[in-house]
């Protein structure tokens, strides 16, 4: 059968769930004195990829335990697709059940096994698999492992050796008279591939297969020069495929024929030179195993290519600044781009006039990223406003500054953003963000948005925060002792507790629900405290204004305002200004 590859270039534009089934007429051969001590290859950094394409953690394999020599289908099968977590232990990789999985009495048996777990295998001891559309991301793939048979019972570890079920076709394409812009638009079609099929547990092979059709390879790197392309295929079940790559540039078409024979666990590499339009040179087909299933599973779905993505909806201007080490190429989502050979370094700004209001979704392709600004921007004598409805800088990872202010966010995830130090999302419209990986934040700004819950415990060096006009009931900073200016006013703040925040010299809690006690601590620095429109009694106010500091502070006016609250007209004013503080209640 012959199976065709089309190239085209558009210029224009396992935590335990249930241990699984016990076959009831075992009971009398599962003892309890030895259980089964599992070691397996898998690797638990990150699992085969999701349906849907996403990287998943999956921590479970599904186990079948059976009398050596019986089939799977045995009615006398003594474990049926049980569940089995995954656990790291001196760097292997433990399965493991609870209550744990027991050798039989008397006997030998055979061990198969299949990661990720699922709970639907069917009652003919099969799966389903589906590899139609692979351009968001390879498929669900599933390992499998029928290599521990004959096996007495023993406290001696067996060790699962997994291997993958697919075979995988790699193709890079390389030319030096492409443009950055030819690879960023290449797809990449398989034709006339079955797409469908079961994979048979018993043997680890596939049958029933169905719907001959395309698959649409994932496009799995892309740089300047070059793109590579990646799909999961189904073995081959006899004779030689032959292959027809196609290859669609600016009108003109080439074509080249390889024989393949794909087998399972194997990758298939195929290196296809443009040296002009119409010629394909340098094409060569290689046959390798993948090397262990450690190093593929973590080595999966690599980039070169750092980029950013907006949606906006807007007529007009989109401007935004950005800074690169490296070469910039921009898809503005109208059929037309900018594509910037080498930048100076320096953050510059870009912009595009669009003529309509219809939704786009602009790409930006970078070398090293490392400053993004798309909030509101003061430009030739106005603000300019994107308007912009979603944001990803996902793969961004470099990435020190961030700006994304005074758009329609209602969601911003900077948890790949391991190296930002400054991220500002004031004036949207987010509701939750996750700031656990962003341990070198310094500054952030998130001021005017719908959190109800803020956690910075992870940031221990975060030196400035503003989180004013939220919705936030309470503020745990005991973590972040580096902070000297806090606005968290405008909120709805019961109590709050800066004693370990002893750099602190601004500090802003206005128009909140406080009372009782603010704790200070030992805070020597402060110079400004706003505490307006609180709660708080004659007593609250003189205990604030007691335990404020005495400390000169190179000569500037430390200052504190107390309007708006019941004590605010009663309170004992000299206990603060005895200490040098200024008192402003008005």
């Amino acid at each position: 059968m012959k199976r065709f590859i089309s190239i085209k270039v558009f210029v224009a534009t396992i935590v335990f769930a249930t241990t699984g089934c016990l076959k009831e007429d075992s009971l009398e051969d599962v003892t309890g004195d030895i259980a089964v001590n599992l070691t397996s290859n898998i690797a638990l950094a990150t699992a085969p990829k999701s349906a849907s394409g996403t990287m998943e953690t999956v921590n479970e394999a599904g186990l079948y335990m059976i009398r050596t020599g019986q089939r799977l289908n045995s009615t006398n099968a003594i474990y049926s697709n049980a569940v089995m977590s995954t656990a790291s232990s001196n760097k292997q990789t433990l399965l493991v059940s609870e209550p744990a999985i027991m050798y039989p009495a008397r006997g030998s048996v055979d061990f198969v096994a299949y990661y990720p777990y699922s709970p639907s295998v069917g009652n003919d001891h099969t799966i389903d698999v589906n590899l139609a559309d692979q351009a968001a991301g390879l498929s669900a793939e599933i390992l499998y492992s029928n290599n521990a048979t004959d096996r007495e019972p023993t406290s001696d570890a067996v060790n699962l050796n997994f291997k993958y079920t697919l075979a995988k076709l790699r193709i890079t394409i390389t030319g030096n008279h492409l443009k950055p812009c030819d690879f960023l638009d290449m797809t990449v079609t398989i034709k006339g591939m079955h797409t469908r099929a079961k994979l048979n547990l018993e043997t680890g092979e596939f049958i029933d297969r169905q719907e001959i059709k395309s698959i649409d390879m994932h496009r799995a790197d892309v740089t300047y020069s070059s793109a590579v392309f990646e799909a999961l295929l189904l073995p081959t079940m006899e004779g030689d495929e032959k292959l027809t790559f196609t290859l669609n540039t600016r009108g003109e078409t080439a074509e080249y024929r390889q024989t393949v024979n794909y087998q399972a666990n194997s990758l298939y590499i195929c290196d296809i030179s443009v040296k002009n339009i119409v010629k394909l040179d340098n094409i060569k087909t290689v046959l390798r195993s993948e090397s262990s299933v450690q190093d593929n599973i973590s080595n999966t779905d690599k980039t070169s290519l750092c980029y950013v993505t907006m949606e906006t909806a807007k007529e007009g201007k989109i401007l935004f600044y950005m800074g690169s080490t490296g070469m910039i190429l921009i898809d503005w989502g109208d059929d037309e781009k900018s594509e910037i050979i080498g930048t100076s370094g320096k953050t510059e700004p870009y912009f595009h006039v669009y003529k309509d209001a219809n939704p786009r979704t602009i790409k930006i392709y970078g070398e090293n990223i490392y400053h993004f600004d798309c909030g509101k921007i003061y430009h030739q004598g106005k603000d300019n406003v994107n308007e912009l409805t979603d944001v990803d800088v996902s793969r961004s990872n470099v990435l020190k500054f961030l700006r994304v202010g005074d758009n329609k966010l209602t969601d911003l995830d900077v948890s790949k953003n391991t190296a930002l130090e400054k991220l500002l999302c004031e004036n949207n419209q987010i509701s939750r963000i996750d700031l656990r990986n962003n341990v070198n934040l310094k500054d952030l700004c998130i001021c005017r948005n719908k959190l109800t819950s803020l956690n910075l415990t992870k940031i221990a060096g975060l030196e400035s925060l503003c989180c004013s006009h939220n919705q936030l009931e309470s503020l745990d900073l005991a973590k972040n002792v580096a902070l000297d200016v806090l606005d968290c006013a405008e909120n709805k703040l019961k109590t709050l507790d800066v004693s370990n925040n002893r750099e602190m010299l601004d500090l802003r809690f206005n128009n909140n629900q406080i009372e009782g006690t603010v704790y200070l601590g030992d805070n020597r620095k402060l110079v400004t405290v706003f505490c307006q429109g609180n709660i708080f009694s004659e007593s609250d106010m003189n205990g604030l204004l007691g335990s404020l500091h005495k400390e000169e502070i190179n000569n500037r006016q430390k200052t504190i305002y107390i309007k708006g609250n019941p004590g605010t007209e009663s309170c004992d004013k000299n206990l603060a200004i005895d200490k040098f503080w200024q008192v402003i209640e008005n």
